[in-house]
């Protein structure tokens, strides 16, 4: 998701693969009442979707992804958000 509304139980967070990629770290974030983001998260796959169960509801959250090739971590990706309804 990307800047849109969900109120699934679950949503699946997905993201373009990166050639010789051995695994993806993912980071959620969420906001405060604030405002402010803060990490909520994080989790290592080696696919390119992960299913997440948001617990906070009427909440932002973003993640941002980075993947490990020949064993060091890349940059990480621009931030994607969704609102958790």
């Amino acid at each position: 998701p990307n800047g849109g509304t969900l109120s699934a139980a679950a949503v699946t967070l997905s993201f373009a693969a990166v050639s010789g990629a051995a695994r993806y770290e993912l980071a959620l974030e969420n906001a405060t009442p604030s405002g402010a983001f803060v990490p909520y998260v994080s989790y290592v796959t080696t696919a390119t979707t992960k299913t997440y169960y948001p617990a906070v509801r009427r909440t932002q959250y973003r993640f941002r992804v980075r993947a490990e090739v020949s064993g060091s971590m890349g940059p990480w990706s621009s931030w994607a958000s969704f609102h958790y309804e």
